[in-house]
């Protein structure tokens, strides 16, 4: 049988891609996700992906933020991060793509839910904990390639389906806070945070040789299924201390409330019967300028395959009915594990109570996939994956009304694949920028997301597909508590 399965080998994937550019047909998802566990699904939430699919050194008190536990652990204060109150949220994804070979383009549209998260603060400011259910991976393609060997036409049918999803359980706590002092100061905070996560799904691949009715040739199907479950984990830490000196933020606020003074002075002489419409500010409002530094780490994943190859000889008549000959069991069935590297994650932001700017890098070494299963060997062609991200937020006034509450996000991040296609590796770009928009224009903490995302991988160079695609993200996180205007008691006179 020359059937392969994405997990044993590159042999599928450069197959399709050679066949893509001699003028097969793609009527289907990417060619990249025949290979390895799929397409891997790097950010799976609106406000994520806005910045870039940033979040090791992020926590953010009404949004779940599921790549570092640490963030799940509860605070006192929004602006030093973590959860603050309940947060449920949903996403979902629209995508339009655009792939081009040497040969032609074809151009596709489709969309996906992307998952929910459920955050839940406890233990007086200090607990938070977390669960959900995202895709980790997706495989989705049909290819089409047609030949002639002596005379005879043929066609060539692959095809694949399936994808891997995350199941997760996390708890964060705060180990560690200072208190706000009467200057602004909101002292050194220390978060630590562990994850359990199970990893579930399949995998299923397709190849039918298909000749004309008459031919005295038989017609295969080769099938391939791949079933794997593997619990797995994630610890995380979060440190974040003032970066400004204590000198320079009483200087700060003594200049803002300063300014203040002056333009309430002002008011008061041109109206001198009326109420001023707002309250002295808070002095607290003018916090310093932190840094937060973020540790992400991924634990060894085994997983239990179970694996299943078929290969079904079949004919066409001349209705077109297809007849089953036989059905014959390959080799390659049977039990066995898979075992996925550790991945490590670092990132650092600087953050006030309006803006935010953050960078991070992660890795896996996907080369040291180790493979023991009947019938499968261990790629040759993986290679170590590394993502940088950057991304930035503003919020004008966290406490303010309106337009003043809606957050602005921005980011980029560029992704070395755990792929290669014909000895050069797969690369991704992605630049992306979105909204946080407030429900109402009470004082909610409830938003809803949008996030448009322009992402670009491979080229068309040295036998390979470029894959341009927009994404259109949408999400909402809801915060069930007493000031939403949904969660009131009302009574019907």
């Amino acid at each position: 049988m020359t059937y392969s399965f994405p997990i044993r080998g590159a042999s599928l994937l450069a197959l399709a891609l050679s066949w893509s550019f001699a003028g097969a047909q793609n009527t289907g998802g990417s060619p990249y996700s025949a290979y390895g566990f799929g397409d891997l699904q790097y950010t799976t939430t609106a406000a994520s992906t806005a910045m870039g699919g940033a979040g090791i050194a992020i926590s953010e008190p009404f949004c779940v933020i599921a790549d570092n536990p640490a963030s799940f652990a509860s605070s006192r204060q929004p602006e030093l991060g973590g959860l603050v109150r309940p947060v449920f949220e949903a996403t979902v994804r629209g995508s339009w793509l655009d792939r081009r070979t040497s040969t032609g383009r074809l151009r596709r549209a489709d969309g996906e839910f992307m998952g929910f998260n459920i955050g839940v603060p406890f233990g007086k400011g200090r607990w938070g904990m977390a669960f959900g259910l995202t895709p980790f991976s997706n495989v989705g393609y049909t290819l089409v390639d047609k030949s002639s060997a002596s005379g005879v036409d043929v066609q060539y049918e692959y095809s694949g389906s399936g994808g891997l999803n995350k199941a997760y359980m996390g708890l964060g706590r705060t180990l560690y806070q200072q208190k706000a002092d009467t200057s602004g100061n909101l002292g050194t905070r220390l978060a630590l945070g562990a994850s359990f996560e199970f990893l579930f799904g399949g995998l299923e691949q397709t190849r039918r040789t298909i000749y004309p009715v008459g031919q005295s040739y038989t017609n295969t199907s080769a099938y391939a299924s791949l079933v794997l479950r593997a619990p797995t984990g994630t610890l995380g830490l979060q440190l974040s201390t003032q970066v400004v000196s204590r000198a320079r933020v009483d200087a700060h606020i003594a200049r803002r409330w300063a300014r203040w003074q002056e333009r309430l002075a002002l008011w008061r002489s041109e109206h001198p019967n009326e109420a001023h419409p707002r309250t002295d500010r808070p002095r607290r409002e003018a916090a310093a300028w932190r840094a937060t530094f973020g540790l992400s780490a991924g634990l060894p994943t085994v997983f239990s395959a179970s694996s299943t190859d078929l290969v079904t000889l079949y004919y066409r008549n001349a209705l077109g009915s297809e007849l089953v000959i036989d059905t014959i069991p390959s080799t390659g069935t049977g039990n066995g594990t898979i075992t996925l590297p550790p991945s490590i994650g670092v990132g650092v932001s600087v953050h006030d109570r309006r803006w935010l700017f953050t960078v991070e890098a992660r890795r896996r070494d996907w080369a040291g996939l180790q493979v023991d299963l009947d019938g499968y060997t261990l790629p040759a062609s993986l290679r170590a994956s590394t993502t940088f991200s950057a991304g930035a937020r503003f919020t004008p006034r966290m406490d303010g009304g309106g337009l003043q509450r809606i957050t602005y996000r921005a980011g980029a991040r560029y992704v070395n694949d755990y792929l290669q296609v014909h000895g050069d590796p797969v690369t991704t770009i992605a630049a992306s920028a979105g909204l946080s928009v407030p429900l109402n224009w009470a004082q909610t903490n409830s938003h809803f997301h949008l996030t448009v995302e322009a992402m670009r991988r491979g080229d068309t160079g040295n036998g390979r597909i470029q894959e341009n695609m927009l994404n259109l993200w949408f999400g909402v996180s809801i915060t069930p508590w007493k000031l939403e205007r949904w969660f009131r008691r009302f009574q019907i006179q």
